[in-house]
């Protein structure tokens, strides 16, 4: 049985934080970006066949590379990886709401 909710872990400046985030709250984010941009939705497509079946989903803020990853464990089992380029604002910013982390402005 699929849980209502899917536990969001984050390290930021070396501490890890999590909490418990509505399932249907990060399926209707990524269904929204994935329709308003239908010719630029890969990350969102995946996401959305990922969020019904996953239990944690994971980022590591403290990961500045060029490409970052948004990780996602199912029912225990292995941690995969979901590779984002860092100009993808769309995704990043949404998952940076999820997460409570404000963007450094520049």
């Amino acid at each position: 049985m699929v849980k209502k909710e899917i536990i969001l872990k984050w390290k930021k400046d070396g501490k890890m934080y999590s909490k418990k985030v509505k399932r249907t709250k990060i399926f209707a984010i990524f269904k929204e970006l994935a329709e308003k941009f239908s010719s630029n939705n890969e990350i969102s497509l995946k996401m959305l066949e990922i969020i019904p079946a996953a239990s944690e989903i994971e980022v590591n803020w403290d990961n500045n590379a060029d490409v970052n990853c948004i990780y996602y464990t199912i029912d225990g089992g292995a941690t995969k990886g979901i590779p984002v380029i860092s100009s993808h604002k769309l995704v990043w910013g949404e998952m940076r709401k999820l997460c409570a982390i404000e963007e450094n402005k520049k």
